[in-house]
């Protein structure tokens, strides 16, 4: 995998919203090689604020779905009652299984099952993550 340039502050950016730190921690490696800048979450609160703070260079979100506080299902919610906020798509990750009626209430744009491996991570990112309008392109994973 071929390491890019990582933008930071103004360029296309992937949100991952995880309590668990190591997790966070290795899908910020992925979508930085990808190009991104990694914005990282441990709570769907926290995770929700910084969609909003950033939602115009947001191109792709890795959700957790339990997690305290607010968990996927709550930030799901949230994202899709907010207007412009729904345009961006979401990965679910999860370890658990997931009834018809939830996964139905989620709508997204793929689904992880917990754990995986980098390359299905990398094909997420690189299958869809969004064109952010105004900016670069950057999803040439390696």
């Amino acid at each position: 995998m071929q390491d890019l340039q990582v933008p930071h502050g103004d360029g296309p950016a992937i949100l991952i919203v995880d309590d668990d730190p190591g997790i966070r921690a290795l899908l910020s490696r992925v979508v930085e090689r990808a190009g991104y800048e990694a914005l990282t979450a441990a709570t769907g609160q926290e995770g929700f604020a910084t969609l909003g703070a950033h939602q115009r260079r947001v191109a792709l979100v890795f959700l957790d779905l339990r997690m305290p506080e607010m968990d996927g299902f709550g930030f799901r919610a949230l994202q899709l009652a907010a207007g412009a906020l729904d345009q961006v798509p979401v990965v679910v990750m999860t370890g658990q299984p997931v009834s018809e009626e939830e996964a139905s209430r989620l709508r997204p744009a793929a689904w992880v099952t917990k754990p995986s491996s980098l390359t299905t991570f990398q094909d997420a990112v690189r299958s869809h993550a969004r064109r952010v309008p105004g900016m670069g392109a950057s999803s040439e994973v390696a």
